[in-house]
């Protein structure tokens, strides 16, 4: 009598575990590459426009105050632009500009920009 040589059975339960195993690593590998794909983009695109706060102003909406008799320039039709920054008339959370008309603007932010040393506001550095 003749012996059979026993015949290789495949392995239904490990083959469906090879097949998942690819399946899991493929998916893997497609979330990586979107990731990094996401991380080329720049943020800006992200980005949700707000509506203006109340606390935020634009150069035109800000109020200028006039030392000096004269005439503005935006009069004429051209703004004024910042010569220099009036250090006397700091205070902790405002600067006063000096504009080449002769005005002066009043920026205030919400949070400090200086702080007192010796009778003067100095500004921090960051």
């Amino acid at each position: 009598m003749e012996v059979s040589k026993p015949r290789h059975t495949i392995d239904p339960i490990g083959r469906k575990e090879k097949i998942v195993k690819k399946l899991f690593c493929k998916l893997l590998s497609i979330l990586l590459v979107a990731t990094l794909l996401v991380q080329l983009v720049p943020a800006s695109v992200f980005a949700v426009e707000e509506e203006p706060s109340a606390q935020s102003t634009s150069r035109e909406e800000m109020t200028t105050d006039h030392l000096t008799e004269g005439e503005e320039n935006t009069e004429s039709g051209t703004i004024p632009s910042i010569l220099f920054e009036e250090e006397s008339l700091r205070e902790e959370s405002v600067k006063h500009f000096r504009m080449d008309d002769g005005s002066y603007i009043a920026v205030q932010y919400g949070t400090p920009v200086h702080y007192e040393e010796n009778g003067q506001w100095v500004e921090y550095d960051n």
